[in-house]
């Protein structure tokens, strides 16, 4: 059993927590709820994975930044 899986985080090295956030294209309205509801200086860092694209016209992004006032940084994989 992971230290995760008994309630203990695991080791970071940084000095804040990160967040992980997996979504598909249904969940984007709770993710915008979420977002809203959140301090825009939580003290952690948030990790957005979107399974399927949000908007075909629109990057995730950009979604994200019309949820909330932290700031946005969008890494592509390659």
């Amino acid at each position: 059993m992971s230290d995760q899986s008994q309630g203990h985080p695991l080791a970071s090295r940084f000095a804040f927590p990160v967040v992980g956030i997996d979504a598909s294209h249904d969940g984007i309205e709770a993710m915008s709820n979420f977002f809203k509801a959140v301090s825009n200086s939580p003290g952690a860092a948030f990790v957005v994975v979107l399974s399927i694209p949000a908007h075909p016209d629109q990057s995730l992004s950009e979604a994200l930044r019309g949820m909330t006032n932290m700031p946005i940084v969008s890494v592509q994989q390659t």
